[in-house]
């Protein structure tokens, strides 16, 4: 027997593709690369994988089917699966009526094609499958299986979009389109299942199913808004919830609102139980919270507190008219204690929409604990000249460049005044 032989030509092509079939789809390429005879075998194979990667590597849920199709259970499906690297989330089905295509309007948001739905039902042996393969990944009361069931036969699509995020073994990243009012009902289901990992009677236990994403962004805005437009007040559960997510280096979420009018739960003191922020352990590196409005001192403290990795934190009011921050000041002292080290971009977006105690935003001195901050925003009245007053009765022009060019980080690259 020639000693270069490849012993796996003594397998019949059709065992070898069985074979392939219950290994990671990693894997096909490179048993092909063995040799010609392999090559020639697996053709196929390698053929799914390129049309996989044209199809699917950005997918969306503009199509219901699509979703259905990638969720199959088949050699095909599973390619696709390994494939989809970017997820788009346009809205949220809630009946049978509503399986009908999402439409891109713009300028507008996005609403459903005209025509009939492409489907009015599930068959009972997948949504079987469907519930298996959640049990598999989360633990689930009875209760919560009953919901998914019902949910499955309202023609709900909210938690097949959960299953399609943890079944994409390399999804890197994952978009929710802003569109009106919708919730989006795949993010509730998120929040759910990351709860029940933190809770089971036997502690808080792996993640499973998400292990691959790093970028989340909430609230996509397709079109330039106007002042009629009328946004989401986005649970603030799902935002804390998203930072439990093993991976996730960056985290955007459009129309944040803390206190919502008439519900007292939104005013408990200790915001870290009651959203049940994670406290320091999340991996989050950069952090962007858009259209945010009514804000606590204790709700920026506990965003501050989520992680010590944080390297940039963007902070915007949708206007300056329409929105409004206190306490934002608040917000940069407690980054500076929790992420001083790591720190190096801290910008806000419409200043004039935010305030601080006794100052515009936050005060220079404020950033002092910062060791590596570089990019900063500042209000030109948030530089306290008294100490320069003191130095020089009549400061001109060469002083005072001199004194506020002193009083920036030694690591200060750039300014936005």
């Amino acid at each position: 027997m020639a000693q270069d032989e490849c012993h796996l030509l003594r397998l019949s092509t059709e065992l070898i593709l069985q074979i392939l079939e219950y290994g990671p789809t990693s894997t096909y390429l490179d048993v092909a690369l063995t040799c010609t005879t392999l090559h020639h075998q697996c053709r196929n194979l390698l053929d799914l994988h390129r049309e996989a990667h044209a199809k699917y590597r950005i997918t969306s849920d503009l199509s219901p089917e699509t979703v259905i199709d990638l969720l199959k259970d088949t050699t095909k499906a599973r390619i696709e699966r390994w494939h989809v690297r970017e997820l788009e989330i346009w809205g949220s089905r809630q009946d049978w009526e509503d399986w009908r295509p999402w439409v891109p309007k713009l300028p507008g948001t996005c609403g459903l094609a005209d025509g009939f739905p492409t489907r009015y039902g599930l068959d009972l042996q997948d949504m079987q499958r469907y519930i298996r393969t959640a049990l598999e990944l989360w633990t689930f009361s009875d209760f919560d299986s009953e919901a998914i069931q019902w949910d499955l036969k309202a023609g709900q699509d909210g938690f097949l979009k959960l299953l399609l995020i943890a079944t994409c073994p390399r999804l890197h990243s994952l978009r929710f389109v802003k569109r009106g009012l919708d919730p989006h009902t795949t993010l509730q289901w998120m929040r759910e299942v990351i709860k029940d990992s933190r809770r089971t009677e036997d502690g808080p236990h792996e993640l499973q199913g998400f292990e691959s994403l790093r970028d989340i962004a909430v609230g996509i805005e397709t079109d330039q808004r106007s002042w009629k437009d009328i946004s989401p007040r986005r649970d603030a559960r799902d935002f804390a919830a998203l930072f439990y997510i093993p991976n996730l280096e960056s985290l955007s979420f459009n129309d944040l609102h803390y206190i919502e009018d008439g519900n007292e739960d939104y005013q408990h003191f200790d915001v870290v139980d009651q959203y049940d922020f994670p406290r320091g352990t999340s991996s989050v590196k950069h952090l962007f919270i858009d259209s945010a409005s009514e804000f606590s001192p204790e709700y920026y403290q506990g965003i501050a507190d989520v992680s010590k990795k944080l390297e940039s934190v963007v902070l915007r009011v949708a206007s300056e008219q329409r929105q409004d921050l206190d306490d934002v000041d608040v917000l940069v002292g407690s980054l500076s204690f929790s992420n001083g080290k790591t720190l190096q971009k801290l910008i806000i977006y419409n200043p004039g929409g935010m305030h601080g105690y006794q100052c515009r935003n936050y005060r220079l001195d404020d950033l002092d604990d910062f060791g590596n901050l570089k990019l900063f925003t500042l209000a030109v009245s948030d530089i306290e000249l008294e100490e320069l007053n003191l130095m020089h009765s009549s400061p001109n022009a060469e002083q005072l460049a001199e004194y506020v060019s002193d009083s920036f980080l030694a690591s200060t690259e750039a300014i936005y005044v």
